[in-house]
């Protein structure tokens, strides 16, 4: 079966529905080792939500997904340790631009950073900037292997660059290897080689596994775990690129309850 998005409430915040401009889940803090480099990612759909479903409950879905990044250092000094995110504490906000307001608390993480809100947004004054990605999620075994192409033996996304320079082509251009790119921009690569962090250099598979929920069937709402992900283009940003080390892969692991309306 098709899987149709859920419109945006007429009022209120739009954080249960799959409609452009709707959230994907609360705020999501980033720590750095030197904490005035902390950062708050704010996630909405850029356009509506699609997929196919069964009634088994296993299910496939694209998700166009806008990340807005805001360099917060600590977000809520008032509260004991680091906050790249507003937190909601006591169901009032702490920091951010609803300080003190009313607040819903979401998420089960714990820890110094949580929990956070949708109702809690950071202040827009520290917004650093965005960058987009379409993610391809499924309630199964998603893997992703590395190609060699440029200098790299290790890309997951390869998108077009000058070699000399270190400047990728814009407008953005896609490859899977040297040939698919031109002058001057002819070497296929990502920003470094392999994935996800210090020491992810050597990285060659990523591996991540959602989970199906069972029957759908007679209104029944069972757990799942959509697991996938997509790469994230070159954002011409200096900021951004240094800060999350872009062009490269995002890999996504969202649980939530699946239902038929």
């Amino acid at each position: 079966m098709t899987l149709a998005a859920i419109p945006a409430p007429a009022s209120g915040v739009a954080r249960e529905c799959t409609a452009a401009g709707c959230l994907v889940g609360p705020p999501l803090p980033v720590p750095n080792s030197a904490p005035a480099l902390s950062s708050c990612i704010v996630t909405a759909f850029g356009l509506a939500a699609s997929g196919t479903a069964s009634c088994d409950g296993t299910a496939t879905l694209t998700l166009p997904l806008d990340h807005e990044v805001f360099l917060t250092g600590d977000a809520a000094p008032t509260v004991p340790g680091v906050q790249p995110c507003p937190v909601c504490v006591q169901g009032r906000c702490a920091g951010g631009a609803n300080n003190g307001l009313a607040c819903r608390a979401e998420g089960s993480l714990g820890g110094d950073a949580y929990p956070t809100s949708s109702d809690c947004p950071p202040l827009p004054s520290q917004r650093l900037g965005g960058f987009g990605v379409t993610a391809e999620v499924v309630t199964g075994p998603v893997v992703a292997q590395a190609y060699p192409t440029g200098p790299s033996g290790r890309v997951f996304c390869g998108y077009c660059r000058n070699q000399s320079t270190g400047a990728f082509a814009h407008p953005v251009v896609a490859c899977a290897t040297d040939a698919d790119c031109h002058p001057p921009f002819h070497s296929c690569e990502q920003r470094t080689n392999g994935a996800f962090g210090p020491g992810g250099g050597g990285v060659e598979h990523i591996t991540i596994t959602g989970t199906a929920g069972g029957c759908l069937a007679g209104g029944a709402t069972p757990s799942v775990t959509l697991a996938g992900g997509g790469c994230i283009a070159p954002t011409f940003s200096a900021s951004l690129s240094v800060l999350f080390d872009l062009p490269g892969p995002e890999a996504l692991s969202l649980p939530g309850e699946l239902r038929l309306q």
